[in-house]
């Protein structure tokens, strides 16, 4: 004992490094305060290895060792058996991965001097990545080490599935079967029971008692539904007697429209399971707590939930029996006090009794006559098959192909029909043919017995021929019994280590055909594991992959004879003895020699060590990173540079089969929050180049979602929302898949939900933006049209291209001139913008809203009262000290190019966040998307995201900032500053595309969305209406003076405005938010009329906006005329104050004709050079007459008493009550002065007066609002102009140029100006403008327009419409977006409108190949000339023939016409072809290899296999395929095509999986060969002439068309047609597709169109013009997500049409 406590813990340190924990009395201590046994020449473990199974912790008693260990969820045994889906079955690649992961393992075991014993898959743990991990059979080991030598029989399995009630006795241990056969022939001749032999087969199948998922079923053998009890039905399962034929026929049947299951992606099954986890508590209820109940059948505890007796059990339950209704009265025994136990069948008197009956019952010979057939439904043939369709049995999880890792499930053990019972007796006796129950409840028969069924002489040997071909389908053994014999003693170590290699090569059996080892016994020892897997290798030999069999016949001495009866004499279990010179000369085996490639007995790729090594440090890493977070997160960031260099140096070796490996540990990288972003940024793009887009989208596109998608962001975010990472997710996953996933999700970024907290952190953001422009990749970039262009000084087309380098896309590392800037920069399309934002211009937001007192012209040399003008010139305006009197419209001037095409909404520098980010990504995708797909994608989205920054209470509370974007009122809410950015994202957007887009699609969304406000007036709806005001608001800058008078009566005012007013106004509707959603509504009601104002000029506000102003100021007379405003005047009702109302409207009425003409007096002085406007002198008079007002009646006080209103009701008049408060709350003095005041500025108070019926009342809550000021000791200016009645003082007017960038001045009418209405038509019920007008022309010195300068002239007209108006959409652009914009997501039809866009001119001859890049914004062109040029696709001009475009580089190296191109997109190169191949970047403008193929071999057709191979597949004149490798530039290898010569290749069609290759001729025949073999699938004739062209449609179809003007479809797998295209007139020598159309070309510039999948459809013809094409076609290609048109001609002209 004192050797084998000192060998133990060592054995134990060797595993897992640690040293066991001694209790001893309590008392707890380490085995290091002890003296320990070592042996000096093993090497000891520093750290665990990661292919072993850890221990947490190792406790040593007196009694034992205990080691604690993790829990195993998944072995491999449970991989193969129950997922065999997440193996590829066409590779074995991932099987190849784990054996080598084991091997690797058993190396550590052998260095320590550990012998694996009897290893099997389920001693294997296994998790989602597919990563191994031994569990070492500690007992059998410590065995070994202590004894020296280990019995044959001790397997070290599981301890038995279950002990026998009687005896005790473990069922397993009750007899020793040598082999299935055995057993199977011991129950058919009644050698073991029914009980015994069902549990044996639920052993086989991995069921145990230890698991509730994966539990032993046994059959339920009566029904219960009588006194008597009937005999269950056992060719029918219990789910189909419980259920019913026709809901199973339901499931199974899903495309029957009543199908319970029906959808997509739904499984037609029959059962889902034997036996769920809940009935397994539901059966053991009684003995189970309530804790474990309520947690696995329902989280509340009601007893009345649970079947009262056995009866209810067996009718409500379609799951199997469990064993203990047959062997354990405890489970009928309730522990529970609420919950009775188990009612028993009315025959039963006592738990016991029935146990002991039913298992009689189970013997029976009714049962077991038909158990075979239960037998086949559970654990046999008709499982699978037609046997299973016939029985209703197919199960859910033997066709779900699911591919997550489960550690249960159902099973099948053998393929063909288990054979009978044995019947003893043909005759039975007297008594015999009555059952047990009848036998206990019916008194004995009196009679001859009569035979149940006609004697059959020939029973005996059928049942013996079943048994036997049993026996040999499912075993390949005949059952019978072997002896066994000893062998020879042999050494120690070779005894151990040969025991080890026959261990290895039974386990390589068993993981590469699990299907077939399912039989043998879970525990055999080695001996029978043995024999088992050499009858399998024996039988199957063919059916072992190639890369395994030279291992498996040295492993297990296929090639010498065994004698199954020997046995080596005083062995250590090993099987046989190796020959000193095995197979091929090589050593006895051992674990070196299975892994070192020089003896090449398992064919193992050459990167599984590298990719080994790697992972195991990656889990290590894991082991390590678990205490602080700062260290896990080093840890965890450490395990991304691991990836990227495994990535960077094997990723091209690799191809899929590897990724496939390391997809899973990425997968892991990627869902953890700690290195989510890092591996993203670091691995995506090595991963995705060598995955391609398609495998890309299925292992990557969720995760990336979903890391987009989350709102728990860091700094780090800010890479992965980059232009740059943006980039090459449009790269890899194409542009249509970015635009379906991500779209959206980096709008909602730019909404200001993504970001982050930037406390502590925000002055380093841009900062690390900065290092992110600084490490953009070249080789990522994808346009390479405009990039090439930073290569190359050549100028091929003047002003565009100048225009062109001014847009910084992906890729870009051109240096740029000038000195660098202190700020971020973003490098935005169209411009340099700068994050460098001015300070704010304006005063408090009291001093703000108090300075509307008055309108003062001044002097254009002097600056505005209240402000100066900063020194600096920067535009910065400080407080002065003094109260201006100007109409302030709050902006935050901007330092922007005016390219740049920025908003007038401001940022704060020092807020950089993950919305900033996003919002110029936005602005670079949206200058290369164009502008249909900006407009689906991107504005749209934009602008319904800005509905939900106004959506609760709290986005509209309210915030102190100023110059968000234009205000007379300052009033900005929280949701004002979410939207900043989606107001800037659409300004760009209005920019870049022109008014158009405004006109068509910002107002049409207004527009569609106000009529909605009135049906249900919801949240979102009251936000829907915050948000269109805001639009409105902000896009009125932006209009054109045309644009602005043409839609303002009809669209702004009747369809937007008005209606908006009448919500505002409605005593119907309440707001949800109250009034303070009707208040935020009001004041930007008030500044988008202010701002229109302001556009149209003062005579235009009274011709125009005088029904506006009325309908906005008739909600206050709703308020304070009638029941709202009674209680507010009579507090102001006495003799005083009528007295003094009476006085005070006489002087008003005596002086309104003086006020009248003084206001016209205006006069130039020379002098002074400025103008002045001369006013009465009664003017002061009535000024101090009119001081009384300020002591208006209306108070403060009276107002807010009358505003508390009760608790909103649920009935009618609380409804009516909340709604009045609401009134009441929102249209009050405040709001009164803040409307009133500017208003009146804007019109003049005496057109107010004249035209407001309700002026009286607005007068006095303005008079309210001023008392309310001056009791809260507000400072009022001295001298208060006279507002009541809208003159003006004497004030001259300054230069322009004066004008500080924080407030505006209002405009006045100019003396001997042409007025704003002389500038209008009226033609029927529009206003147009004069063509002579020059309202659009200086806005300085115009007589006919305001006077703005600088920022003030921004607001109104932002010059940003008129600095670049290339790609603003006009003519033949306008007509194409208006009509893409207007068609349905939903249509798939290409209508080809001979609409021409634009026009590339460069090549001097004959077009032969075009080709577009995936991003739809660039494409290639191949001519006869010998060049290749490179052109970007944008909308210039109007598509007139003078909107010509000039190619943007050109390559110019072939000798001969190029006639084909294709581009490479796993490597970003192109490959074009004259007879020799030239391989060039697009990106750097530089040839990469020219592929001279020699004098004999020309290349005649030339293709690319699909990403992400990089080879190009060439074809001559001799039939044969040779493929290139683009890498290195040399042939790899070839196909022959056929057997005899059948003609000239005249094209080729590869699959998009690249499996698949067509071969066209010139005999009309086509061939169809395996890419990955070379095998020769199918030649057959497709036409009867030459074929001209071929192209693949997808994965399973392809497209030939011929001279004999035929087109068909043919499939990859058979020479029968899918549908052919009926219709051509002549042959279609070009073609392409868009979805499920074919698109056409004939050499007589005919188009034709039609269905691909219609056979019966018919084509339609378009013939072109001849102004669109000049001369012939002569190429052709589709642009799908545009659903654009691209044609060539033989003059060399290439023209889009739409």
């Amino acid at each position: 004992m004192k050797d084998y406590n000192s060998f133990v813990p060592e054995v134990l340190f060797r595993l897992y490094s640690l040293r066991p924990v001694v209790i001893d009395d309590g008392c707890s201590r380490s085995s290091d305060e002890r003296h320990h046994v070592t042996n000096s020449g093993v090497t000891h473990s520093t750290s665990p290895h990661p292919g072993i199974l850890t221990a947490y912790a190792v406790i040593e008693t007196q009694r034992a060792f205990y080691v604690l260990q993790p829990f195993i969820c998944y072995t491999v045994s449970d991989l193969v058996t129950f997922s065999p889906s997440k193996l590829k079955e066409d590779t074995c690649n991932t099987r190849l991965f784990i054996l080598f992961e084991v091997l690797q393992a058993i190396k550590h075991l052998h260095s320590l001097g550990i012998s694996i014993y009897d290893l099997s898959l389920k001693m294997i743990a296994i998790d989602d990545q597919l990563w191994a991990r031994v569990i070492p059979s500690t007992a059998a080991i410590v065995g070994n080490f202590v004894a020296g030598a280990a019995a044959d029989d001790c397997s070290g399995g599981a301890p038995s599935l279950l002990e026998n009630g009687q005896s005790g006795t473990p069922l397993f241990n009750r007899f020793q079967p040598s082999d299935f056969s055995s057993v199977v022939q011991k129950w058919v001749y009644h050698e073991i029971s029914n009980f015994d032999y069902l549990m044996y087969l639920n052993g086989l199948a991995g069921r145990s008692i230890n698991d509730p998922n994966h539990y032993p079923v046994l059959p339920w053998v009566i029904d219960f539904s009588s006194p008597c009890g009937n005999y269950r039905d056992l060719t029918r399962t219990k789910y189909r007697l419980n259920k019913g034929d026709e809901q199973l026929d339901l499931t199974y049947d899903v495309s029957n429209p009543e199908s319970i299951m029906r959808g997509a992606g739904q499984t037609p099954f029959h059962v889902s399971d034997f036996l769920s986890d809940i009935t397994y508590y539901v059966y053991n209820a009684r003995r189970m707590s309530k804790e474990i109940l309520c947690k696995f059948v329902r989280p509340r505890w009601v007893p009345n939930h649970y079947p009262i007796s056995l009866q209810r059990l067996y009718d409500w339950t379609p799951d199997e029996c469990i064993p203990e209704f047959f062997t354990d009265p405890e489970i009928f025994v309730s522990i529970h006090d609420d919950l009775p136990d188990l009612e028993l069948p009315p025959w039963a008197k006592s738990a016991e009794e029935f146990v002991r009956v039913h298992r009689e019952i189970l013997e029976s010979d009714e049962v077991s006559n038909d158990l075979h057939h239960w037998i086949d439904l559970t654990f046999g043939y008709k499982l699978s098959g037609s046997a299973a369709v016939i029985s209703k049995n197919i199960c859910l999880q033997l066709v779900d192909h699911h591919k997550q890792l489960l550690n249960h499930g159902v099973v099948q053990l053998f393929n063909s029909p288990h054979p009978p019972r044995h019947q003893q007796s043909s005759l039975l006796s007297r008594d015999g043919h009555r059952s047990v129950l009848e036998q206990r409840n019916s008194a004995p028969s009196v009679g001859t017995a009569l035979p149940r069924s006609f004697f059959n002489p020939l029973a005996e040997l059928d049942q013996l021929e079943a048994l036997y071909e049993f026996s040999v389908r499912a075993t390949n053994a005949l059952p019978r019994a072997r002896k066994q014999k000893q062998g020879n003693k042999r050494g120690r170590l070779q005894a151990l280590v040969a025991r080890d290699m026959q261990t290895i090569g039974c386990l390589i059996v068993e993981l590469f055909m699990p299907k077939i080892w399912a039989l043998n016994q879970p525990d055999s020892s080695l001996r029978k594991r043995y024999e088992h897997a050499r009858r399998i290798c024996q039988a199957h030999f063919n059916e072992l992959p190639l890369c395994i069999r030279h291992c498996v016949v040295f492993l297990l001495n296929l090639g010498e004879a065994w004698n199954p009866g020997e046995e080596i004499k005083d062995g250590l279990g090993e099987v046989f003895r190796y020959p000193s010179v095995g197979l091929d000369g090589l050593p006895p085996p051992n674990i070196d020699v299975l892994l070192h490639p020089s003896f090449g007995l398992i064919s193992f790729p050459p990167y599984f060590d590298s990719l080994y090594t790697c992972l195991r440090r990656v889990k290590s890493l894991s082991a390590e990173g678990c205490s602080p977070s700062d260290v896990r997160s080093g840890a965890e960031n450490q395990k991304v540079s691991l990836m990227t260099n495994l990535l960077t140096r094997i990723s091209y070796k690799m191809g899929l089969d590897g990724l496939s490996l390391v997809i899973p540990h990425i997968l892991e990288l990627l869902n953890d929050h700690t290195t989510s972003v890092q591996c993203a940024w670091s691995l995506f793009y090595p991963v995705a180049q060598s995955l391609g887009p398609s495998a890309s989208a299925q292992y990557l596109l969720q995760p990336l979602v979903n890391l987009f998608d989350n709102e728990d962001t860091t700094v780090k975010y800010l890479k992965i929302y980059h232009r740059s990472f943006v980039n090459q997710l449009i790269v890899r996953f194409g542009l249509d898949v970015f635009l379906n996933n991500f779209s959206t999700l980096l709008i909602e970024a730019v909404s200001g939900y993504k970001n982050f907290d930037s406390a502590g952190i925000g002055c380093h953001a841009e900062a690390f933006v900065n290092d992110v422009d600084a490490r953009e990749v070249t080789d990522q970039a994808d346009d390479p049209a405009v990039e090439s262009i930073h290569y190359f000084a050549e100028d091929l087309n003047g002003e565009a291209d100048k225009f062109l380098q001014d847009d910084v896309f992906d890729g870009d590392l051109a240096e740029r001139d000038g000195p660098e800037e202190d700020v971020i920069s973003v490098e935005s399309a169209g411009g340099h913008i700068s994050r460098d934002i001015l300070s704010p211009a304006l005063d408090s937001e009291r001093k703000a809203s108090a300075n509307f007192d008055s309108l003062s012209v001044g002097s254009d040399n002097v600056a505005m009262a209240g402000s100066v003008v900063d020194e600096a010139g920067d535009g910065d305006v400080h407080d002065s000290g003094n109260d201006s009197d100007g109409i302030f419209i709050s902006v935050t001037p901007q330092k922007v190019n005016l390219s740049s095409g920025a908003s007038l909404v401001g940022a704060d520098s020092g807020d950089y966040n993950v919305g900033n980010v996003a919002a110029e990504t936005i602005k670079w995708l949206t200058h290369r998307l164009g502008p249909v797909l900006t407009t689906k994608h991107i504005s749209r989205n934009l602008l319904r995201m800005l509905t939900l920054c106004y959506i609760g209470e709290e986005q509209l509370s309210s915030l102190n900032v100023h110059g968000l974007f234009p205000s007379t009122t300052n009033k900005y809410i929280v949701g004002d500053k979410q939207s900043r950015l989606l107001l800037e994202c659409l300004s760009f957007i209005a920019t870049l595309y022109g008014e158009h887009i405004i006109q068509l699609q910002y107002l049409q969304h207004v527009k569609e969305l106000v009529p909605t406000f009135s049906k249900n007036f919801t949240t979102k709806s009251e936000a829907g209406l915050i948000g269109c005001l805001v639009i409105v608001l902000n896009i009125i800058p932006y209009m054109s003076d045309a644009l602005l008078v043409d839609i303002l009566k009809e669209i702004l005012f009747a369809g937007v405005l008005l209606p908006l007013m009448d919500i505002i106004s409605s005593d119907q509707l309440s707001f949800p938010s109250g009034s303070l959603a009707r208040r935020v509504a009001c004041y930007r009601m008030i500044d988008v009329l202010c701002i229109i104002s302001l556009r149209i000029g003062f005579e235009g506000t009274r011709q125009l906006m005088t029904l506006p102003i009325q309908k906005f100021f008739e909600g206050f007379s709703r308020v304070h005329d009638g029941k709202m405003a009674l209680t507010d005047v009579e507090a102001s009702k006495s003799p005083c104050s009528a007295s003094r109302q009476r006085k005070e409207e006489q002087v008003v009425d005596a002086e309104r004709d003086q006020d009248r003409e003084a206001l016209h007096e205006v006069r130039f002085n020379l002098g002074s050079n400025q103008f002045t406007v001369d006013v009465a002198a009664t003017r002061h008079k009535r000024q101090s007459s009119l001081g009384a007002l300020k002591q208006h009646s209306l108070s403060p006080s009276t107002l807010a008493n009358n505003g508390a209103e009760d608790p909103v009701s649920n009935s009618g008049a609380g409804s009516r009550d909340r709604i009045c408060k609401e009134l009441r709350e929102t249209f009050t003095p405040d709001m009164a002065h803040s409307a009133y005041i500017p208003i009146c500025k804007l019109a003049g108070g005496i057109h107010i007066e004249q035209h407001l019926s309700n002026d009286d009342l607005i007068r006095q809550l303005c008079s309210l609002y001023d008392q309310s000021l001056m009791g809260q000791q507000v400072q009022v200016p001295q001298q208060v102009p006279d507002l009541e009645r809208g003159s003006l003082h004497a004030t001259s007017i300054a230069d322009s140029s004066a004008y500080t960038g924080s407030t505006l001045r209002t405009p006045a009418l100019l003396a001997g100006d042409a007025n704003f209405e002389d500038s209008l038509i009226v033609e029927g019920n529009k206003i147009r403008i004069r063509r002579d007008s020059h309202l659009e022309g200086d806005q300085g010195h115009s007589r006919t327009s305001i006077l703005f300068s600088g920022t003030e002239s921004a607001v109104l007209r932002n010059p940003d419409m008129k600095a670049d108006t290339r790609r603003h959409l006009r003519g033949n652009w306008l007509a194409y977006w208006e009509h893409e914009v207007g068609l349905n997501d939903r249509v798939r039809d290409f209508n080809l409108k001979q609409i021409s866009l634009q026009s590339f001119h460069g090549h001097t001859n004959a077009i032969r190949c075009l080709h577009v890049l995936d991003n739809e914004n660039s494409f290639i062109s191949a001519s006869k000339d010998r060049t290749v040029k490179l052109w970007s696709l944008r909308n210039y001009g109007d598509g007139s023939e003078k909107s010509r475009v000039g190619c943007q580089w050109t390559y110019s190296r072939h000798k001969k016409a190029v006639f084909s191109i294709v581009f490479l997109d796993s490597i970003r190169l192109v490959a074009s072809c004259d007879g020799s191949i030239h391989i060039w970047d697009p990106f750097m403008g530089m040839a990469v290899k020219q592929i001279n193929t020699g004098k004999s071999y020309t290349v005649s057709v030339m293709s690319a296999l699909p990403a992400p191979s990089s080879t190009i597949l060439t074809a001559s004149t001799d039939s044969v395929l040779r493929f290139i490798d683009a890498r290195c530039g040399r042939f790899s290898h070839q196909f022959r095509t056929s057997v005899v010569p059948p003609g000239v290749i005249k094209g080729t069609a590869v699959s998009p999986d690249g499996r698949t290759v067509a071969v066209g001729f010139s005999t009309g025949l086509v061939s169809t060969l395996d890419l990955r073999t070379g095998y020769l699938l199918s030649t057959w004739k497709a036409h009867e002439a030459e074929i001209i062209e071929m192209k693949s449609f997808d994965s399973r179809r392809f497209v030939t068309s011929a001279l004999d003007q035929t087109m068909s479809i043919w499939r990859y797998e058979d020479s029968k047609p899918s549908s052919s295209v009926k219709g051509l007139t002549e042959p279609a020598h070009w073609f392409s597709f868009y979805k499920d159309t074919v698109v056409a070309g004939g050499a007589s510039s005919k188009i034709f169109v039609g269905s691909c999948l219609e056979s019966t459809a018919e084509v339609s013809c378009t013939k072109l013009k001849s102004d669109i094409l000049r001369g012939n076609l002569s190429a052709l290609a589709i642009l799908p997500l545009n659903r654009l048109l691209m044609i060539g001609s033989d003059h060399g002209d290439i023209r889009l049409l739409a």
